[in-house]
């Protein structure tokens, strides 16, 4: 029992830290960081592998190695081989006008709306495709023909769920912070 103690506290009071950190770094109002499932998160990354989990952190972080924070050499430009007039940036990774960065981004969204489709609802999938479209800068097309379901028809905690990560943004939603409803 002293063992999970002694490890316990110290990782519950760096976890807490770490929060603190992020909401300071990422500008994140108090009312965003107490509607996030922080706990959702670390135990999705804990079950990454940790080449993914550091890769994944570092683009929550916004810092991913891109052409242009790359001060090794390596790469003779910090222009993005896809859209010739563009600097690769974090950013420009999510929104890249190129034809085959949105047809990746389009490809992944819809992999991950299918993986989620059995268990979510359909009005929080079509509402996942919507507004993921938007962020990822992608076409948004219906994903059934089903337009029988009106809003006055889906349980509140639904209608919150999507009120809660709208207020917190979708571009969030993307980088983990995913909310609590």
């Amino acid at each position: 029992m002293v063992g999970n103690l002694t490890s316990s506290i110290p990782e519950a009071l760096s976890f807490a830290s770490t929060l603190v950190y992020i909401s300071k770094k990422h500008s994140i109002s108090k009312a965003i960081h107490n509607n996030t499932n922080f706990l959702a998160l670390k135990q999705y990354l804990s079950s990454l592998s940790v080449f993914t989990r550091a890769n994944t952190v570092k683009l929550i972080h916004g810092w991913v190695p891109t052409y242009a924070s790359l001060r090794q050499g390596r790469e003779p430009s910090p222009i993005c081989p896809q859209y010739q007039s563009t600097t690769k940036t974090t950013d420009h990774i999510l929104q890249c006008p190129g034809a085959h960065a949105r047809n990746n981004r389009q490809l992944l969204l819809q992999a991950f709306l299918t993986k989620i489709k059995k268990i979510t609802p359909h009005i929080l999938l079509q509402t996942f495709h919507y507004k993921l479209s938007l962020v990822l800068d992608i076409s948004f097309c219906n994903l059934t023909d089903d337009t029988s379901q009106h809003y006055n028809n889906i349980p509140h905690s639904v209608l919150d769920a999507i009120r809660s990560q709208n207020l917190a943004g979708w571009d969030l939603f993307l980088k983990g912070y995913i909310s609590i409803h």
